[in-house]
């Protein structure tokens, strides 16, 4: 019997937590629709984007008009790299918002990060109608413009943004890439040459040019260039291999071997092609 009774005691006082666990849960978690978004927004400050999704959802379930939710879960979403998700959301909030930008700026990154590259230039070109001097939109499709063929006005887009932001490295070097298209070397020499001026330390210039350089035989000038690579990177594979071509074609045959022999230790495996060819011993 004193058994029984501290088995129902023991019984009741679990109860008794759980009860007082669920209504602590009950009132603690947030129900109204500004307290749930702000718990939604310090979440995704956090980067806790998929927890911050689940509490933009519950909103958007409730009130599927909300446009903070819904652009805000679009971003989580490109955060995530579900794109397909983000451009969905970011339409909605279109359709319920015709005239706000930075739904457009977004959807079009969502849809270029899918390939979507008409669509995309769509978008950047309702933002650019506001606002022309909108340097990440112009540097967007100038990008789209270039994956569609469209190199003239890709350029145009690049030489644009590069106006308009001074020092934009990265613009630099795509234009090289569609100067090098139009086989305007010239052009894109100076863009790389720029590139390089600005950041020293990125050998994605000193690449570029050394390619170049090489290109138009200038084996001297693009050894220096591969040289720096090396430098700054003293892993780079290709780099390597591509100063020993050129210490092969100015004759160094020795120097052309060892970094050549080095790309290969570092794994580049295409290289012993040219180490059987040139500089193994003779049977």
């Amino acid at each position: 019997m004193e058994q029984q009774k501290k088995s129902r005691l023991y019984i009741g006082i679990a109860t008794g937590i759980l009860l007082a666990a669920a209504a602590f849960w009950y009132f603690s978690e947030p129900k109204d629709t500004e307290s749930l978004l702000e718990k939604a927004d310090m979440l995704r400050a956090e980067e806790n984007y998929e927890d911050a999704i689940e509490i933009f959802t519950r909103v958007i379930s409730n009130e599927p008009q909300n446009i903070e939710a819904l652009f805000n879960r679009a971003y989580c979403y490109d955060m995530l790299g579900k794109y397909d998700l983000s451009e969905a959301d970011y339409s909605r909030v279109i359709l319920l918002n015709p005239g706000l930008q930075p739904a457009y700026l977004n959807r079009g990154q969502a849809r270029y990060a899918q390939q979507k590259w008409d669509s995309a230039i769509v978008d950047l070109n309702f933002v650019l109608r506001f606002n022309q001097f909108d340097t990440v939109a112009l540097y967007r499709r100038g990008f789209c413009k270039g994956k569609t063929k469209d190199i003239a006005g890709a350029v145009k887009d690049y030489s644009d943004a590069i106006q308009y932001r001074p020092g934009f490295v990265q613009g630099h070097l795509e234009r090289a890439q569609l100067f090098l298209l139009r086989n305007d070397t010239a052009m894109a020499l100076f863009d790389l040459t720029k590139a390089i001026e600005l950041a020293p330390k990125d050998t994605r210039g000193y690449f570029g040019r050394g390619e170049l350089l090489f290109n138009q035989q200038k084996f001297e000038l693009a050894g220096n260039d591969f040289n720096s690579v090396i430098l700054i990177d003293s892993m780079s594979t290709k780099a390597y291999y591509n100063r020993g071509l050129c210490y092969f074609y100015l004759k160094m045959f020795n120097e052309a071997c060892k970094d050549v022999g080095i790309a290969y230790e570092l794994g580049d495996t295409q290289a012993l092609p040219f180490l059987n060819a040139n500089c193994r011993p003779q049977q």
